[in-house]
């Protein structure tokens, strides 16, 4: 064998799950198609609860984002909402973040190869070979971290099917500004924007400030993809007259991606195979934000991977483990997002109602912080929630 188990991609739940298998003495192998520092197209925002739960990002943290403005797609239903702890949490750039996963997570039990690309995956009855350009590597288990194209997802016929309604569109772009403009404009507390439904289009647009730049991104149905660049176009005329971005001269070099909307569910594993990150769907479609659940999964699945090599069961590929503990842990906050995104996002008069409901519901303020922060700790049932909301329709 040439590790007990590979981990296929050096992105933040790959590294997460290397890191905390080799911490207990499992030996690891992480082959990555790329060289570091790589480039990855993300916006450079993680969930405030991230830094919680893996305190050891604090270093790469940048700015804290403590106040936001929530409207709908009409601007006169709006709502702020302040805190002592904040939104969202900024840093300045996720190559230098990878590369300080990675360097953090250095071990005599862990070993990397760059430039690896991966071909082929085959499961065997007590084995599982990964075929790349640079031979073939064998282990006990193999760990799909390789994002939402995932390899080894298809050639396991497991992960996300290819629909156009599993996978959502983010289109983004960092604007450069100096740290005094920043907070003239947005306040030293760095109020962030959330746009509901803008210009009707389905979905949520985010407008959030670091200390010398302020990130602007529309997150999407994929169905959007021919009209994304005007819709991002109009955005910034848009937030310029409405003073949401300072009237400086921009050029405009967005970046485009796509985030999976969907859980793969019990296809999250195969034969001697489990996925992490955005390959299994682990990824917020709310906010079209991965890195925190992709972290998550990947912690999880370090877990699940150390009770089968040690369960008896574990010779016959058994991986069940790996569900019952995301699904415990996870599933209920990435259905509660998935909830949001369709009774609101995808409905403008939604939109407003919802904006006009949190404003006229100062106790709702604490659920609206919860899960913009995505505290897994507050359980919101996802349906308790969808009762208060269409309650509170029926007694206008």
């Amino acid at each position: 064998m040439d590790a007990e188990v590979i981990v296929v991609g050096a992105g933040p739940s790959g590294i997460t799950a290397a890191k905390n298998l080799a911490s207990h003495g499992i030996s690891v192998l992480i082959l990555e198609k790329l060289s570091f520092p790589r480039k990855v197209i993300c916006s450079d925002i993680i969930f405030y609860q991230a830094v919680k739960d893996f305190p050891y990002i604090e270093p790469m943290i940048e700015s804290y984002n403590y106040s936001v403005e929530i409207r709908s797609n009409k601007q006169t239903n709006r709502v702020v909402i302040d805190s002592k702890t904040p939104f969202f949490a900024t840093f300045s750039d996720r190559a230098r973040f990878d590369s300080f996963l990675l360097e953090n997570a250095q071990h005599p039990k862990l070993s990397i190869k760059f430039n690896v690309e991966v071909n082929n995956v085959k499961s065997y009855y007590n084995f599982i070979v990964v075929h790349t350009n640079q031979g073939c590597f064998r282990a006990n288990m193999v760990i799909g971290a390789d994002s939402i194209n995932s390899i080894v997802a298809r050639r396991l016929n497991i992960g996300l099917k290819p629909f156009p309604s599993q996978f959502g569109l983010s289109i983004n772009q960092l604007f450069p500004l100096d740290k005094k403009t920043c907070i003239e404009h947005y306040g030293d507390r760095l109020k962030a924007t959330l746009l509901l439904n803008y210009n009707q289009i389905p979905g949520i647009t985010k407008i959030v400030p670091k200390l010398n730049s302020v990130l602007v991104e529309i997150s999407t149905p994929i169905s959007r993809y021919p009209h994304i660049r005007k819709d991002f176009e109009k955005l910034i005329q848009d937030l310029i007259e409405w003073r949401d971005l300072p009237n400086l001269e921009f050029d405009l070099h967005p970046t485009i991606g796509v985030f999976p909307i969907q859980l793969a569910e019990k296809r999250t594993y195969g034969p001697r195979c489990l996925l992490v990150g955005n390959a299994g769907g682990f990824c917020s479609s709310l906010f079209g934000m991965g890195i925190y659940h992709s972290m998550l999964s990947g912690l999880y699945a370090s877990q699940a991977v150390q009770k089968m090599l040690n369960s008896p069961l574990y010779a016959f590929g058994v991986v069940p483990p790996y569900y019952r503990i995301w699904q415990k842990n996870l599933r209920s906050n990435l259905k509660l997002h998935q909830r949001i995104r369709n009774l609101i996002l995808l409905n403008p008069a939604g939109s407003v109602n919802f904006v006009n409901w949190i404003k006229n519901n100062p106790s709702l303020h604490k659920r609206v912080l919860n899960v913009i922060q995505c505290d897994l700790s507050a359980k919101i049932s996802p349906a308790k929630l969808s009762w208060l909301y269409y309650r509170s329709l029926r007694k206008r």
